[in-house]
């Protein structure tokens, strides 16, 4: 019973994301993103170590008031379910690209639940071609950055990394498809985030949920993939929600 509260929202936002929302097609993607030879799978570091570079709380959101935004909407979200108000941080974390430690960037939205521990949910967003676009870019008051606050709301910590190749790391050339660094964009946030959290002495129960739409489909597969071969044990991954990924890309060329 306890997973399917958690899962109702999830499955929710999923189905909102798949209606198109944030729908970017194959054919919009910009020629100058290319996908990059997959390289082979490095052992992950120890997770012990650092990679929190810093973290800035950019604004608070009440549930009342994005209860309001979404019902003003018209879009169909269980509204009841907005607990929570959230504080919006965005983190600036270590992560590695090509063998090289780089800095990189993304959001976490973090629920303002006293004494109840949270879980874990990451969403990997679809593909983008300008750096206006990363969710670390975006205008607060972003229909997006409500978007993931609104998840946010019902009670689960939501990590939305930028990728490679923007944000901070935007003078990096994108690794598109890329398995390995696909992953591990997302899995130095987490670890980065964590980090924070202990320092705000915010508990979390540990479970992690991964889902993503168009190519963060395939980034929360790879991700997926990772946690399981290289058994990242300070994860507890649950289930994953991968939506309309990229399967042939030949076909989007």
């Amino acid at each position: 019973m306890r997973l399917r509260k958690k899962l109702t929202p999830l499955i929710f936002f999923n189905l909102l994301l798949l209606s198109g929302l944030f729908w970017i097609s194959c054919d919009e993607a910009s020629e100058d993103i290319s996908t990059l030879e997959e390289e082979v799978l490095s052992e992950p570091e120890d997770p012990i170590e650092s990679r929190l570079i810093s973290a800035e709380k950019k604004v608070t959101k009440t549930s009342g008031n994005l209860r309001i935004v979404f019902n003003s909407s018209g879009i169909d979200l269980p509204l009841e379910q907005f607990l929570y108000d959230v504080q919006i941080w965005k983190v600036i974390y270590e992560t590695s690209y090509k063998g090289e430690k780089i800095m990189a960037s993304g959001m976490a939205y973090i629920p303002v639940m006293d004494s109840i521990k949270s879980s874990y949910h990451v969403f990997a967003h679809g593909t983008i071609t300008a750096n206006r676009d990363a969710p670390s870019e975006l205008p607060l008051n972003d229909f997006q950055n409500l978007l993931f606050a609104g998840m946010a709301s019902t009670g689960l910590i939501t990590v939305v990394p930028d990728f490679i190749g923007f944000g901070s790391s935007r003078d990096i050339m994108h690794p598109y498809y890329v398995e390995e660094m696909s992953a591990l964009a997302v899995i130095d946030e987490l670890r980065a985030v964590i980090e924070r959290l202990n320092q705000e002495e915010i508990s979390s129960d540990g479970e992690l949920y991964l889902s993503g739409y168009s190519q963060g489909g395939y980034v929360a597969m790879a991700t997926h993939k990772y946690i399981e071969e290289h058994d990242i044990e300070y994860f507890d991954l649950k289930a994953s929600f991968p939506s309309s990924g990229g399967y042939d890309m030949k076909g989007c060329a």
